[in-house]
């Protein structure tokens, strides 16, 4: 009577029936099912009739059961990990640029990032430098030393004009 099951990608609600449906996106359906299977959080099934959900790849996410897709990281958050439920923010001091990251990035020198979930790293303001990678301030120039310009890692030393 083996016959009589559904084939994988299908299920009968019905005991008994040779009336197979295709199973929708975002479950599963093995063979002999008797109703979808909701893919879980961190999987997804894009396409119907399908035996199994798929794990969301490195880069990405699934919040909710039934997903028929998994969301790219949004710049600022990173997954570096399969089939992950969330995506993880980058602490002060670094960022991810792009959609679907999966590390986050030290802030180079003479840049910083004040908060998590950054995109980029800022320049550090004039009369303020940062020497070290992956910090999230910039250290005030010391008295007799200056930095006019954005984004430097030192603070150079203040000559008085001569007129």
């Amino acid at each position: 009577f083996a016959s009589d099951l559904c084939p994988s990608g299908t299920f009968s609600s019905q005991n008994g029936s040779a009336l197979c449906s295709a199973c929708p996106t975002g479950f599963s359906c093995r063979a002999g099912s008797t109703a979808p299977v909701p893919c879980s959080a961190g999987y997804a099934q894009g396409l119907s009739a399908q035996p199994n959900c798929t794990k969301c790849s490195v880069g990405s996410f699934s919040a909710t059961p039934k997903s028929a897709s998994c969301a790219a990281c949004v710049p600022g958050k990173i997954s570096n990990r399969t089939a992950a439920t969330t995506c993880d923010p980058c602490s002060a001091g670094k960022f991810a640029v792009d959609f679907g990251s999966t590390s986050c990035a030290a802030c180079q020198l003479g840049r910083y990032a004040p908060e998590p979930v950054q995109a980029q790293c800022l320049r550090c303001p004039s009369g303020r430098s940062q020497a070290q990678s992956g910090q999230s301030s910039c250290v005030l120039c010391p008295a007799g030393r200056q930095q006019p310009v954005l984004g430097q890692a030192t603070c150079g030393i203040h000559r008085p004009s001569i007129h």
